[in-house]
């Protein structure tokens, strides 16, 4: 439906008064952040020139901290109306409540515009009740669900802007469709340095996710480019926007794969107004919980790296980091567990003489029994059986020491004694415990063939681990059982200040775990996304997500599909989806030309065919490039080849930035990740081998928005037999 020229100037005008009233607050704003700011600054100075006592120290820090969350609020404010007159909003909806005799205009955005002295509204933010039903229905009748209960009514009018500054780009009505014309315009454009918010273009069953807030676990599987990552984020900003009053930046973590992706996610709350999140990765907050030291603790990218190097070879340490890596490793662990209470505490009679010292029980009247061995293996086993080992050998000793307490020992002694009884029962910590099931090959044997896995040798796994330990390092297959098993002895770190947690490219993620953040964040509700099909983890494969989401044991928990891939052109997606065989991944309309396959002799050429492949396509424009490879050992190899050839540069395994040019990358650092165009180096198939690699091979030939080329020496990839030759060309 066109705009009349009347219907256009009536928006021209509107916009201007919604710019008058953003300039005005932010001058407003600013002025209140400055003054603010001088007030904290004077309060600052006179704490640290004058001498107080400490009733006056607590009333100036509980000051200090108010005026600091006061400068906080006016400066997230701001930021937001800056925001805002950049593109003031986005949407329209004209509405009528059942009950109401008028149809009345609401304008949607990315924040809330309110006249602060008559309170009307001149834009409503996009996470708003009512601006829901922006993204989930067509003109006609349509409900919200309000804080005072559900409200119906009929849309009239559904309006669709893009606005840059103050100036109108164009206006169009529209009803919610994937095809629609604002969508295409943003699928069309060129990838940014960094994510960008979807606040424009969320789709229905993007926004259910978004707004879920029935269950305590969610998870969101979804093809390549279906939006997760991005739907999880603004995921975070709606729970911000609903219960700001109660949960903050802080009580909020993201697991994310690796550091460069989590500077890729960066600017995207901000964009909305809302500050980042605590972000980290499993490895890194693994490691901050361990209890010892190592000089050397491997990263998840060095033992890809190793991984991919050897794929295809009899090392041994691959069937280590395949037992590891299992879901029946954190059986293994539990029965060891139960083996350590068996056969490595051994129970015994508590003996303590008359002068406070355990003792054997020799029969002499100075000796007192105060606990018999079949007691500690009932109250071991039995009564406190569902504490940590430690805790349970605590709760033992506690018990004896008051047996045997007459009331004539002191505090002092009472601790002293605590200690030399549970030194004589506990000899070794968590660490010692673990490296003690690998110098015992009989008893690894045991627990891998009581947990059903068959073809792992005990011996070579026991051999190659303990050498590892004996240099004081550690692997990366490690972490997780080692931090498991220590948690189980122990107890674990309870996190209780975090009320979300949100894992990203959950396929990737070993069951055991999981298992550590069910038993760590006990009091946070779980948003869990990814993908299946496209675990860059050769041994770690999920078949369906009803496993994981079964490990948090919670009743309410849900599993919610993605079925659309908005990022690549039409012919990229239909090319990947072959590599599955699954044709339930739905590709939008938006053709750039068919992927490119270039079978050359040898790596000069591939080397060759890129400059050129780079010089064609910055002259179609394109902003960002990946070359892609499988190892950090081959991108280097290909960087030393290219650098002087061509403006490149190469991003590292212990990188922690992305860089927005073209870039060499290592496969495991692109998950994630998105470019204008990608080249595959080598997709051979000893590169890429048969029954290993084919869901990393699906994961980057869905990394390009518009172009993928890839280059191949000899006998192609097994994947690429299956795929009939109408998806690409072959030069």
């Amino acid at each position: 439906m066109d705009i009349t020229r009347e219907e256009y100037k009536i928006e021209e005008d509107y916009l201007r008064s919604v710019i008058l009233k953003l300039d005005e607050q932010l001058k407003k704003r600013s002025g209140e952040y400055d003054i603010k700011k001088e007030e904290l600054l004077e309060i600052k100075k006179y704490v640290w020139t004058h001498s107080m006592d400490n009733a006056e120290k607590a009333y100036f820090m509980g000051e200090i901290t108010m005026q600091e969350n006061m400068e906080d609020y006016l400066k997230t404010t701001t930021i937001a109306l800056h925001r805002m007159r950049e593109a003031a909003y986005f949407g329209r909806l004209d509405y009528k409540e059942i009950e109401e005799k008028d149809i009345k205009p609401y304008y949607i955005g990315i924040g809330n515009l309110i006249d602060e002295n008559t309170l009307d509204i001149y834009v409503y933010d996009w996470r708003t009740a009512f601006a829901s039903m922006y993204y989930d229905f067509e003109t006609g009748p349509a409900t919200y669900e309000a804080p005072m209960g559900k409200i119906d009514g009929d849309i009239f009018l559904k309006r669709q802007y893009k606005i840059e500054n103050d100036k109108i780009k164009y206006i169009f009505n529209s009803d919610v469709k994937i095809e629609d014309e604002i969508l295409q315009d943003v699928l069309s454009q060129n990838t940014n340095e960094k994510m960008k918010n979807i606040v424009t273009t969320i789709q229905k069953e993007q926004n259910q996710i978004i707004r879920d807030e029935g269950h305590d676990v969610l998870v969101v599987q979804g093809p390549a480019g279906s939006g997760k990552t991005s739907v999880a984020l603004h995921r975070i900003a709606y729970l911000l926007y609903k219960h700001g009053k109660q949960m903050s930046y802080s009580n909020i973590l993201i697991f994310s794969p690796n550091q460069v992706f989590m500077d890729y996610i960066s600017s995207v709350l901000p964009e909305m107004g809302e500050q980042n999140v605590l972000q980290t990765t499993f490895n890194e907050y693994s490691i901050s919980l361990l209890e010892d030291e190592f000089e050397t603790i491997e990263s998840l990218n060095d033992q890809l790296e190793y991984i991919y190097n050897n794929e295809g070879t009899k090392e041994p340490r691959l069937n280590s980091i395949k037992l590891k890596m299992s879901g029946e490793m954190l059986e293994i662990i539990n029965n060891y567990i139960e083996y350590i209470g068996n056969e490595i505490l051994k129970m015994q009679d508590i003996v303590v003489d008359r002068k406070g010292e355990q003792t054997r029980h020799t029969g002499k009247d100075e000796k007192v029994v105060v606990i018999t061995k079949a007691e500690m293996n009932k109250l071991f086993f039995n009564d406190y059986k569902d504490l940590p080992i430690v805790k349970r050998i605590d709760k033992i000793i506690s018990r004896a020491v008051m047996i045997y307490d007459d009331g004539s020992l002191s505090d002092k002694k009472i601790e002293e004694l605590k200690r030399k009884l549970k030194k004589n029962i506990i000899k070794m910590n968590a660490l010692d415990m673990y490296k003690s099931l690998y110098k015992d090959k009989v008893l690894l044997k045991k627990l891998i063939d009581k947990s059903g896995l068959k073809g792992y040798d005990a011996g070579e796994i026991c051999d190659d681990t303990t050498r590892k330990f004996a240099k004081k390092e550690i692997y990366h297959e490690d972490i997780a059982p080692l931090l498991y098993l220590q948690g189980k002895m122990q107890g674990f770190y309870r996190a209780d200040t975090i009320k979300h947690v949100m894992i990203d490219e959950a396929q990737d993620y070993s069951v055991i775990q999981y298992e550590i953040v069910r038993s760590i964040f006990t009091n946070a509700k779980l948003t869990v996304l990814g993908d299946i099909n496209q675990s860059i983890h050769p041994f770690v494969d999920y078949k369906d997500y009803d496993s994981i989401k079964q490990i948090f044991t919670r009743n309410n928990s849900a599993i919610m599909k993605l079925s659309k891939s908005f990022r690549s052109s039409s012919e990229i997606t239909k090319f990947s989806r072959q590599i599955l065989n699954d044709d339930t991944i739905q590709e939008i309309e938006r053709y750039r030309g068919k992927p490119q396959i270039f079978n050359v002799k040898s790596e000069t050429q591939i080397i060759e065919g890129i400059v050129k492949n780079l010089q064609e396509f910055k002259g179609e424009q394109m902003k960002s490039i990946g070359i892609i490879c499988k190892s950090s050992e081959q991108a280097n190899k290909v960087y030393e080849m290219l650098k002087d050839r061509t403006d490149v540069d190469l991003i590292k395994k212990d990188d922690i930035k992305f860089r927005h040019k073209t870039v060499i990358i290592p496969s495991y650092l692109a998950k994630g990740l998105e470019f204008d165009a990608v080249i595959l180096y080598n997709i051979n198939k000893e590169n890429y081998v048969e029954n290993i690699d084919k869901k990393l091979f699906y994961t980057m030939c869905t990394r390009p928005l518009h172009k993928l080329v890839m280059y191949n020496i000899g006998k192609i990839n097994s994947f690429m037999k299956e795929i009939d030759e109408k998806y690409y060309e072959t030069q």
